[in-house]
């Protein structure tokens, strides 16, 4: 359960959606009243310089990303009213939008912690949260990109070709998984390496613990860096990224806690059984014959 009653509240959500414009009175409807509403920033890369007690996100899982990074190491309860496709992370449809805010707003719904990235773009830059993943790809599309990964300070391998992604737990369903790397639940403390369109039969995706610094050194060719799919950079021959779990976490508040397996299968349609025939389902053992 979030800790106590929420006093002050700040909303977020991407113009570029129409449904935004007709859900915002509902939620102004709920805060107003209260004098809770500190202020409401539609535009995605509206910098967050007021402290509140309570985000409300209204958008997909896009416009959560944009949270998290936004609120970097100040990360505040976060409730996302899904306006998007998947809602992997905006939970919470429209139509519970007025019970799931009344329930934050008295501290009675339960909240889940999601790991979070630290990364260094270049040497000299800013540090920048990441929540979902970091992804380094080929800046020129005639030339593959050569990139050199550490683990703890250790040489482990050198990925040549379309480039690599470094996801978390939370990233592991989204580019990282459409590449070939594995589903891993957002409880295991782990991080992923997935190569793209690797130059070489024996590289796959590969699995690390969290606490270990991971650096990404472009060693050949020019690439672009892109944080959660929406903060870019040009990198080039020698430039080193560092990335580090965060000491902070992603605060989501749900309003039951749900099974991270029964997800899979409602959002991504895990978990099917093949088709057999009746036959098959009757004998087992035709399931794998070649006539």
């Amino acid at each position: 359960m979030t800790p106590e009653r929420i006093g002050r509240v700040l909303v977020l959500g991407d113009e570029s959606k129409g449904d935004v414009a007709d859900v915002l009175p509902r939620v102004r409807a709920i805060l107003e009243p209260r004098g809770a509403l500190v202020d409401v920033l539609l535009r995605r890369d509206a910098p967050i310089e007021v402290d509140v007690d309570l985000l409300v996100v209204l958008g997909g899982d896009g416009s959560i990303l944009s949270a998290a990074r936004r609120m970097g190491a100040k990360q505040r309860p976060t409730l996302g009213i899904n306006l998007g496709k998947l809602g992997f992370l905006a939970e919470v449809g429209q139509e519970q939008l007025e019970s799931a805010l009344t329930a934050a707003m008295a501290g009675e719904l339960d909240e889940e912690t999601r790991m979070l990235l630290e990364c260094q773009p270049v040497e000299g830059m800013a540090t920048i949260h990441v929540l979902n993943d970091v992804v380094i790809q080929r800046g020129d599309a005639r030339r593959m990109v050569e990139v050199d990964v550490f683990v703890g300070g250790r040489f482990v391998t050198n990925y040549v070709g379309d480039g690599v992604i470094l996801a978390t737990p939370v990233g592991s369903t989204a580019y990282s998984l459409s590449a070939g790397g594995p589903v891993v639940a957002p409880d295991v403390e782990a991080l992923v390496l997935t190569p793209l369109a690797a130059h070489a039969l024996p590289l796959r995706p590969l699995v690390v613990r969290s606490d270990r610094e991971i650096e990404l050194q472009v060693s050949g060719g020019t690439g672009k860096l892109t944080f959660d799919g929406q903060v870019d950079f040009e990198v080039e021959k020698g430039d080193r990224i560092r990335i580090r779990r965060s000491d902070d976490r992603f605060r989501l508040l749900t309003p039951e806690p749900g099974d991270f397996f029964d997800i899979l299968c409602q959002k991504f349609g895990w978990a099917g059984s093949p088709r057999y025939s009746d036959a098959a389902a009757r004998d087992p053992g035709q399931q794998t014959r070649i006539d």
